[in-house]
């Protein structure tokens, strides 16, 4: 009797542990790890976290040498046309570096282009400097050489974008204005005018305006008629005439 109820014992406890198994392999807690030397799987619906990483990335440093003031042309482009740059900055080397953005405006038709080198905040082992650029601002238009009514059709003509001077632009327009009006000669002068600006650097600048003259085709011709006189009686008279064009 004694084999018989210890073999049905082991055999329950058997099937017990059978059906207990997949109920605890199910478990959110004791779940079997996925892989050798892993630790248990944590609670289903509950997020792992993810230990916080570091931020590796370092922040992205300013430039030692700022361009600002420039409408018309990139920085990026200004700083191409300037090139690396040594590795300590001194005044010096931003001077040279202002000399060659100013020259390539120039080249690229932005004649009347200047600029200020400034210093900004930075350590004194390595100061930030400022590149100021005034590509060639126009504070004002002056019309040499035409009326009244002439001259407000020509400030619409004349149209300069972000009122910066461009040689090329301003070719192309003066070489329309006299095939439109049929003039004999049309120019651009600048001249400096005031109240100066203080300038970026603090120092003082002249305004700049721009004036447009423009020289007309004359149209010429001789005229008879008479004239009466109290000594001679009635007398002829010959004259010669000039017709501006560009007032009619």
């Amino acid at each position: 009797m004694w084999p018989q109820r210890a073999s049905g014992g082991s055999l329950g406890a058997f099937w017990g542990v059978l059906l207990v198994m997949p109920l605890l392999a199910g478990s959110p807690v004791w779940a079997a790890p996925s892989g050798p030397g892993s630790s248990p799987s944590r609670p289903t619906g509950e997020r792992r976290k993810s230990p916080a990483r570091k931020n590796t990335a370092r922040k992205r440093r300013r430039p030692a040498l700022e361009i600002q003031g420039n409408k018309i042309l990139t920085s990026a482009a200004l700083r191409r046309a300037i090139g690396p740059l040594p590795a300590r900055l001194d005044e010096a080397v931003a001077r040279v570096a202002l000399a060659k953005a100013l020259s390539h405006c120039r080249s690229q038709g932005y004649r009347w282009a200047r600029g200020w080198v400034v210093a900004g905040a930075g350590s004194k082992s390595a100061p930030r400097y400022r590149l100021v650029i005034d590509e060639g601002y126009i504070d004002r238009l002056a019309f040499v050489g035409a009326n009244t009514l002439r001259i407000l059709m020509l400030r619409v003509e004349v149209y300069l974008p972000k009122k910066i001077f461009h040689a090329p632009t301003m070719k192309r327009i003066l070489r329309r204005l006299r095939k439109k009006y049929r003039l004999k000669r049309a120019f651009v002068r600048r001249r400096d005018i005031g109240p100066e600006m203080r300038a970026a650097d603090g120092s003082r600048a002249p305004r700049r305006e721009l004036r447009l003259y423009f020289v007309s085709r004359q149209l010429e011709g001789w005229g008879l008629g008479v004239s009466l006189s109290s000594t001679y009686g009635v007398v002829p008279r010959i004259s010669y005439s000039e017709r501006d064009t560009f007032f009619d």
